[in-house]
């Protein structure tokens, strides 16, 4: 499979800032979110998440650094907010707790399951996941640790490619997140990268995908909701790219 790395890293960081790591030629990882993160697959049955791609690609490009470490913290149907009962805040302290921590860089995906439960407030849903839920993730990335931060955006579902007047609420909740996201990323001074993960992986407008993970078969597991085994090696591929060009920079 293709990777396309250089297209991913030439569009995906926030600034042209260096990434820093703390050791030299060492890089540790944390992959932070829920289902997508854990690489929730084939109804359940299994699990791959995109870490399997990332560190044998990110070795690949970067063969001067000596390890390469990631480690993944994803929790399937958790959510950002607490007041959806969501553990995200709980999980995120408790893998990197606060002070100088193990991480060179702390990488974020979440919100899915949030807009989900707020589709019936439609873009004040959307804010609230934003200011209550991905913002304190973020602001204790930066303010309680010295780990580096980069964002990712929510990917497509089956009902963003529908048409109903729900389905309308759910895109448009769902898009401006998104841009509450790529926004906040954009405004940083320091430490912080986005991965505008979306547009690259869009939802087909038929979802005929298999999560057989064989190339060509496409990245979306029928379910409508959740990625192939191919769709995941796609995003590590994808990041790996990202981080090389910070690395590199």
């Amino acid at each position: 499979m293709n990777s396309g790395t250089s297209g991913a890293a030439s569009s995906s960081s926030s600034s042209s800032q260096k990434l820093r790591l703390h050791e030299e030629a060492k890089i540790r990882i944390l992959a932070f979110g829920a289902s997508l993160v854990a690489g929730y697959t084939d109804h359940g049955r299994r699990y791959h998440p995109y870490a399997l791609a990332l560190k044998p690609a990110l070795q690949k490009l970067c063969p001067g650094l000596k390890r390469v470490t990631v480690d993944v913290e994803g929790q399937s149907g958790d959510c950002v907010l607490t007041s959806l009962r969501g553990e995200f805040q709980t999980r995120l302290q408790h893998a990197a707790p606060a002070g100088k921590t193990k991480y060179d860089l702390v990488i974020i995906l979440g919100g899915t399951n949030d807009l989900a439960y707020k589709l019936d407030r439609g873009l004040e849903g959307a804010e609230e996941i934003f200011e209550h839920g991905l913002k304190v993730l973020y602001d204790y990335v930066l303010g309680s640790t010295d780990a580096s931060l980069l964002v990712m955006t929510v990917p497509e579902r089956a009902i963003d490619k529908q048409s109903s007047p729900l389905a309308k609420r759910a895109r448009e909740a769902r898009e401006h997140l998104n841009s509450l996201i790529k926004r906040w990323a954009a405004e940083q001074k320091e430490r912080v990268f986005l991965m505008d993960l979306a547009p690259m992986v869009p939802f087909p407008a038929s979802n005929n995908d298999d999560d057989d993970g064989q190339p060509g078969k496409g990245y979306w597991s029928p379910d409508g909701l959740h990625m192939s085994v191919a769709g995941y090696d796609f995003v590590g591929e994808q990041l790996a790219g990202v981080i090389h060009k910070l690395l590199s920079d």
